[in-house]
């Protein structure tokens, strides 16, 4: 559940690599928090998230601004792939005081490469 700190599911750094194979529409969840490792605490209430996308695609963000809580919420990206099948997503977080932070990830309907496709024996 999005804003449940305590959800478990596989989390990822924003911008740590590509997203392939993705749907030709769908939604991105994320949590909006610091960079904390031992926690992720909660941004400043009334922080904004804004989202942006290269040519030929289309986004939204939902679950901005920020709310006060002692955790971390959840935002969720709403994405459709308009006149491309590839392309770049940035998400952008701005706390009451001004500081923005920015953030940029590769997008694609293609299947992720043999290359990038991890290798297991039975």
């Amino acid at each position: 559940m999005v804003g449940d700190s305590g959800a478990s599911g596989t989390y990822f750094l924003m911008g740590a690599g590509k997203l392939y194979n993705m749907s030709s529409q769908g939604s991105l969840k994320f949590l909006v928090s610091d960079m904390n490792t031992n926690r992720l605490n909660p941004m400043p209430a009334g922080t904004t998230v804004t989202v942006s996308a290269t040519s030929g695609i289309s986004v939204s963000v939902s679950g901005t601004p920020i709310p006060s809580t002692s955790s971390a919420t959840g935002a969720s990206i709403l994405y459709k792939f308009t006149d491309a099948a590839a392309g770049a997503i940035s998400v952008t977080t701005t706390s009451p005081k001004g500081v923005a932070t920015s953030y940029s990830f590769d997008v694609t309907t293609a299947t992720t490469p043999d290359t990038g496709k991890s290798q297991c024996s039975q």
